[in-house]
């Protein structure tokens, strides 16, 4: 739902002195076009407005004071709508002089107290009469492309008054209820049921009492769930799905969570309806238990570890440990694992030592010497044969005991959706001051660099390659790690 987009709104920024009008765009005739800002983060209109998100595209100049006159009231709507507020609009700040330098816009981003994105230099636009003038564009999501513009004359007070005006006007469906991120299930199931929840959205006019979930794997239906509340406009809900029966056979099931029926009729904006994810199911004949056994150094809370079957789907993951710690994890009998070892400060085990165990019998033990560095990776495959052995210590009981820093981590520290297509938001909202933050490869190897701020980031990176990455945060309080797939 795009195709115009880019070199009309510059037209139209460049010489339209309207109050506020509205403009019919089909988001398929808008141009599928990718901004990179200052941060080297891309940016796609149409799959922000696919996403069912509202587009902001504020064109401003930094020689211009009326221009930076209005960052105070755009961060304002930024922290209203954008990932800290109702999370449902997308704030593009766009320098429209071509001489602009990015030091320039790094600057005025820094001493305007910016957080959204602003993109540097649009081409053809800087011999327009009016391109020294603040212009401002609401798009909607809606099968419309329905785009609004508002006047630069506005005052800081009178643009965030008419631009909540027009976000609300965005959602124009009186029934349409979106999934949100799948908040938490166990995706590998070895109890046979399957008990998903995720965040229910009311993106529409008409508060929200009842939906349908439609729960599908590999696009079967298995079960539905009716959920009733009470939910205004743009409010969410989370939604536990009661416990239902898991795919008897052993395989990975793409599970598909989809509202239907909002307040029993029609949902009148199916783009944002569903959420998909990977589900590994194990047979009962099939399950073996593995049991990882670590001590690590004097700097236990450093320490991370991951599993992960052939198909890049991770079946175990520990972290915040204070000591010693026993660990099980629920895997396939015969198939080939992948098990990674994290050390936050990148100086490996010291004195660490650990040992990986299947039905109590060790496949592999691992010391200071195979751990020294950011990460270590461990491949092997498991017998395919049931045999029990009894080699395994005894449970020092500090498995997921937290210290102090590893709080800290847990709820300053969160990267989502994961697994991502290449646009996450990055939450540090228990982190202040400096922040320095990478992302990294599993080989260890700097693959990015990321401009961070206290509270939620939106990251694009979506010019990486299909994988598994670490970022990396760092400041005052110590150095801290999160895993993320993307999977394109």
């Amino acid at each position: 739902m795009i195709k115009r987009l880019l070199f009309t709104a510059l037209m139209l920024f460049c010489v339209l002195s309207l109050p506020v009008s509205q403009l019919e765009a089909g988001i398929d005739e808008f141009p599928n076009t990718t901004f990179t800002d200052i941060d080297q983060n891309e940016h796609n209109l149409r799959e922000y407005l696919a996403e069912g998100k509202i587009v902001i595209m504020a064109y401003w100049v930094a020689s211009e004071s009326s221009c930076i006159a209005k960052f105070p009231a755009l961060e304002e709507i930024w922290q209203m709508h954008g990932p800290n507020g109702t999370n449902t609009t997308m704030l593009l700040g766009i320098e429209g002089a071509v001489e602009t330098s990015d030091a320039a816009v790094q600057a005025v981003k820094t001493n305007g107290s910016a957080t959204y994105p602003l993109i540097n230099t649009v081409a053809g636009c800087s011999d327009k009469p009016n391109c020294g003038n603040p212009h401002y564009y609401v798009v909607c999501p809606d099968d419309g492309g329905t785009w609004s513009y508002v006047n630069q004359n506005l005052n800081g007070d009178q643009l965030v008054e008419h631009v909540n005006a027009l976000i609300g006007g965005c959602a124009v469906f009186e029934r349409d209820a979106s999934v949100l991120d799948m908040q938490s299930f166990d995706n590998v199931i070895c109890n046979d049921i399957v008990e998903p929840s995720f965040t229910l959205y009311n993106r529409g006019t008409d508060a929200l009492t009842n939906v349908d979930i439609e729960v599908s794997m590999d696009g079967t239906l298995v079960n539905t769930y009716n959920w009733t509340g009470s939910l205004e406009q743009f409010e969410t809900a989370t939604v536990q799905i009661d416990a239902f029966a898991a795919p008897a056979e052993t395989g990975v099931y793409n599970m598909t969570l989809r509202a239907v029926n909002p307040n029993g009729g029609g949902d009148q904006n199916e783009v944002n309806d569903s959420k998909e994810a990977s589900l590994v199911v194990i047979a009962p004949e099939l399950r073996d238990e593995l049991t990882l056994f670590i001590s690590p150094d004097f700097y236990p809370q450093e320490v991370q570890w991951e599993l992960m079957n052939q198909d890049g789907i991770v079946l175990g993951h520990g972290e915040g440990y204070n000591g010693d710690f026993l660990e099980t994890i629920c895997v396939e009998r015969g198939a080939c694992y992948e098990f990674f070892l994290y050390d936050a400060n990148a100086d490996g085990f010291d004195t660490g030592h650990g040992e990986l165990y299947q039905n109590g019998c060790e496949i592999f033990a691992f010391t200071s010497d195979d751990h020294d560095g950011l990460y270590t990776k461990f491949e092997f495959c498991l017998s395919a044969e049931f045999e029990e052995c009894d080699d395994v210590p005894e449970d020092p009981g500090n498995g997921n005991q937290s210290t102090d820093v590893t709080d800290v981590v847990s709820n300053a520290f969160n990267v989502y959706p994961n697994p991502s297509t290449g646009m996450v938001q990055v939450n540090l909202s228990g982190l202040e001051g400096q922040l320095d933050a990478q992302v990294f490869d599993l080989s260890g190897q700097l693959v990015k660099g990321l401009n961070l701020t206290t509270g939620t980031t939106a990251v694009d990176l979506s010019d990486l390659n299909t994988g598994v990455y670490f970022i990396q945060i760092e400041n005052t309080k110590g150095t801290f790690v999160q895993k993320l797939v993307l999977s394109k």
